[in-house]
């Protein structure tokens, strides 16, 4: 007698692609890779996953995960569903940073705010996309806090209107489910309305807030196990009626196609004005050399081995301070490279340049480091380094 053999399929999967790193996922390793985030399914997926015989996977080696579905046969060339979805099913992972240095490396905000999150979805509409690799950023190019952040609420949602609320005018609709609730209150006060809502009745998920039919406020809901702290939600719409089809995960007759999706997430590195500060102490040679007139201010560089890669001293220089800016903002990298070529970029601080007498310093000067960024003047970030000679 045969044994019972269960199948399971690739249903779906979810790579990351960090653009500082040199292999483009996580810090180089040797043993096993560690991604900077790491995806953790909700209650309630865990739930769906169980009734619809889906297994979640981590993969490290490109930072995300996969999601497997026990299947039965197939139906012409697509693989036929055990289990099919139905309305209102979908997935939702929370991204939790391993790494919250990220942040800062990273094109993503430099000032923490606690009130909204990062929201990707498989409810987006690209026909340029190809379904090997399906941007769930509302831009191909990469996230950005701009299109990709979502303001949260947690069990108890507040809202305050700068305008008197009608009974019943007031409405929060859960997007995917269709579902709508009424506040729990409605405080009216001259001519201002504050509104309260009661969400633990709804899934998680991204919601509306309603008044007199006008979307009035939009935001996710987190559901009522969220972690303590998180980064983002990944959330899949499993509906077969989404309209582009390759971003589709299910088909209407309970199939999933042959090419299964690659859902991405692409992390830019940001791109800073490097600031080179130069202290020079009393018994510094250089120092000594400025003052005594044998090496002048105007003819002290910071040169690179990348035509690329140009430094500028700034005006108010002086013989004990100096400071030198990148002439164009630079990416942070886990390794610098001279372009064009394989060498390592090499930076040095030189006097006299340009005259018989030109001479070194100091060669092979630091790189910026990744946590150490001034962003008083955003968008215009400096990364700082530091020289006492």
């Amino acid at each position: 007698m045969d044994g019972l053999q269960v199948k399971y399929s690739e249903l779906l999967s979810l790579a990351v692609t960090q653009k500082f790193y040199e292999n483009e996922v996580c810090s180089k390793y040797t043993t096993a890779p560690v991604p900077d985030i790491a995806f953790v399914p909700s209650a309630e997926t865990l739930e769906s996953m169980k009734r619809l015989g889906l297994i979640f996977r981590a993969t490290g080696a490109n930072g995300g995960f996969t999601v497997m579905a026990r299947t039965n046969g197939t139906l012409g060339p697509n693989e036929l569903l055990r289990f099919a979805p139905k309305s209102g099913d979908k997935l939702s992972f929370f991204a939790i940073l391993r790494n919250p240095a990220m942040l800062n490396y990273n094109e993503l905000p430099v000032t923490a705010d606690k009130s909204r999150i990062f929201y990707f979805s498989n409810e987006v509409t690209d026909l340029a996309a190809v379904r090997t690799n399906l941007h769930l950023s509302k831009l191909a190019a990469g996230v950005s806090a701009a299109d990709d952040r979502i303001k949260k609420a947690e069990e108890i949602y507040r809202y305050h209107h700068t305008a008197a609320v009608g009974a019943g005018a007031a409405k929060v609709k859960h997007l995917l489910t269709g579902v709508a609730i009424d506040p729990v209150s409605v405080i009216n006060d001259g001519g201002q309305c504050d509104l309260i809502f009661n969400l633990s009745s709804i899934p998680a998920g991204k919601c509306q807030l309603l008044i007199s039919a006008v979307k009035t406020d939009e935001f996710y809901y987190t559901g009522l196990n969220a972690p303590g702290q998180f980064f983002g939600v990944v959330e899949l719409n499993l509906s077969p009626s989404l309209p582009d089809s390759d971003y589709r995960i299910t088909e209407a007759d309970k199939t999933i196609q042959a090419v299964k999706p690659l859902f991405t997430l692409t992390f830019n590195n940001r791109k800073v004005t490097w600031r080179y500060t130069i202290k020079l102490q009393p018994s510094s040679p250089l120092h000594i050399d400025l003052v005594a007139g044998t090496t002048l201010l105007s003819h002290l560089k910071i040169t690179t081995n990348d035509p690329a890669v140009k430094f500028t001293q700034q005006a108010g220089a002086t013989d004990t301070s100096i400071v030198f800016h990148s002439d164009t903002a630079l990416a942070f990298r886990e390794k610098y490279i001279a372009a064009p070529g394989v060498k390592p970029l090499s930076i040095t601080l030189k006097k006299n340049t340009g005259l018989a007498n030109e001479a070194v310093v100091k060669a092979d000067l630091q790189y910026p480091s990744t946590s150490s960024l001034d962003a008083t003047n955003d968008p215009l970030i400096y990364s700082d380094i530091f020289l006492t000679l």
